[in-house]
């Protein structure tokens, strides 16, 4: 078969690969039986597997190689295992019969990079109460004071950094491909980008972060909170992290946004400072990252992908445009008053 590396114009082919190919060569790797196997998602960076059997649940990522590469993805483990290592609630990366984290499977012209991991235990969150909010405030708290003293365990295992190497280069990208993207949003991405990249990085403020964590990658149980997904882990300034979870908590009725935003970061940042405090300096930066990732958001939801045009799109592009174009961030006043 003459087809291109990841290739997923032939159906049949594809259903093969996830279906037969990835749970047989992953079931060798990990001694687990390939029928155990469920497939769970799948998108234009990995393929996710569920797996219930005997010995406990787990989770198989099949991550695409222009996505991430192996050293890049032994770096994540390196350090998902330092935070467990520390209490950490987190699942863990699962080393394969030969004692590796990652592992490669290749048929034909497809490739995917395996990494399996400890399932995590409960449910996503049901209601955002205020002690769940702070409970997750304190995990954030626990894992960036872990975060600050992990050095990797060997030379060149390193994750990428989140702005100067992988995120901001993106952008530049979509920036330079999407003609109908306003000045004005592009303007406010370049002095948003240029205000945080003159930062000065200490061992207290910078180190890695998750980078993704909202509450479709943790679990609940027992009153508990348990991580996972740490596909997007990289180095950046802690008050990031937090102000990432600050812009995905806002996923609630349009005209309670800003009192419930408000809220959500009152209660987040009470229970992160109950175990780290945040630097008077650093805390004024929580709503210029918060501005950054709504830009990043914006600019990644294409409002016609493929030149196809779908109308709930295009009515959140412009509702997220206005709000950038305003340049008004509701958590100014908590962040800039303190």
């Amino acid at each position: 078969m003459n087809r291109e590396n990841n290739d997923c114009s032939d159906p049949e082919y594809l259903m093969q690969f996830w279906n037969k190919v990835i749970p047989a060569e992953a079931a060798r790797y990990y001694n687990l039986n390939a029928s155990d196997f469920k497939f769970h998602s799948t998108n234009c960076n990995s393929d996710k597997y569920e797996i219930d059997s005997n010995n406990g649940g787990y989770f198989l990522r099949a991550t695409v190689p222009e996505h991430r590469n192996p050293t890049l993805l032994e770096a994540e483990a390196d350090w998902v295992l330092f935070l467990a290592n520390y209490g950490l609630p987190v699942s863990k990366p699962i080393a394969s019969q030969h004692g590796n984290y990652v592992e490669t499977v290749s048929w034909e012209n497809m490739t995917r990079h395996l990494m399996l991991f400890s399932k995590a235990q409960g449910d996503r969150p049901k209601e955002w109460t205020p002690r769940l909010i702070r409970d997750y405030g304190q995990l954030m708290a626990k894992m960036h004071s872990t975060s600050s003293i992990y050095k990797p365990s060997r030379t060149g295992c390193f994750r990428p950094r989140w702005l100067e190497d992988m995120t901001i280069c993106e952008m530049e990208k979509i920036i330079g491909e999407r003609t109908a993207i306003d000045q004005r949003i592009i303007d406010i991405f370049h002095k948003v980008k240029d205000e945080i990249l003159g930062l000065e990085k200490t061992d207290d403020s910078y180190g890695i972060i998750h980078a993704d964590f909202h509450a479709r990658n943790f679990f609940v149980f027992n009153d508990k909170l348990s991580i996972f997904d740490f596909d997007d882990c990289a180095y950046s300034w802690f008050v990031n992290d937090i102000a990432i979870s600050l812009y995905y908590s806002c996923n609630f009725p349009q005209e309670k946004a800003d009192e419930y935003l408000f809220e959500f970061a009152n209660a987040f940042c009470a229970g992160y400072e109950a175990l780290r405090k945040i630097d008077c300096n650093l805390r004024k930066l929580i709503p210029v990252f918060y501005r950054l990732k709504r830009i990043i958001f914006y600019l990644q939801y294409d409002p016609c992908p493929n030149g196809v045009t779908i109308p709930v799109r295009q009515w959140w592009s412009a509702n997220a445009s206005k709000k950038i174009i305003d340049d008004r961030v509701v958590i100014d006043e908590l962040f800039n008053n303190n």
